[in-house]
């Protein structure tokens, strides 16, 4: 039996020079009379990607009402920006006058939104900026972006052949 569905509604649009970010989590609970519940967030955030603006457009659920008071919680966030301490502005929301959904949903916001920014590149300058924009960006934190210089000084991971480690990942 199936216990929680859950599914993620993430929404990008470009408005002059800011982007709109509506980020909607939907749980299902079949076990509980089929019931449904969603909480949908919206951001805006400047071409530097800083949050201009943030509001919770919908709070269902069995704490729905209880939850809302955090709304204005999620005020501290503006200005922020993101790529430069974003993350660590969402977690120092995590307290008792917040919701830990906010926090979940505003991670998955921050992501939508750099993507954004990096199709924005991609339109702009073209497939080798693009590809030398995530090399720059994902470079130190992700296997698959690491340049082939950097794949061959790092120790073999997980008893990757030596081999493997050269090839390039694009």
């Amino acid at each position: 039996m199936v216990l929680l569905d859950r599914a993620w509604k993430i929404t990008a649009r470009r408005i002059g020079e800011s982007f709109e970010i509506t980020v909607a989590q939907i749980d299902y609970l079949p076990g509980l009379n089929t019931l449904e519940f969603c909480v949908e967030l919206r951001g805006v955030f400047d071409k530097d990607l800083r949050l201009e603006g943030l509001d919770v457009l919908r709070h269902e659920g069995v704490r729905g009402t209880q939850c809302m008071p955090a709304a204005a919680s999620l005020k501290r966030l503006i200005g922020a920006q993101v790529g430069n301490g974003f993350g660590a502005a969402i977690e120092r929301l995590r307290t008792p006058d917040s919701c830990t959904r906010y926090t979940s949903m505003l991670q998955q916001m921050a992501v939508a939104v750099f993507r954004c920014k990096q199709i924005e590149v991609f339109e702009q300058s073209g497939q080798e900026a693009f590809i030398e924009h995530d090399f720059d960006v994902y470079g130190d934190s992700c296997i698959g972006f690491q340049r082939p210089q950097r794949q061959a000084k790092r120790a073999e991971p997980f008893g990757v052949a030596p081999a493997l480690s050269a090839v390039d990942p694009l």
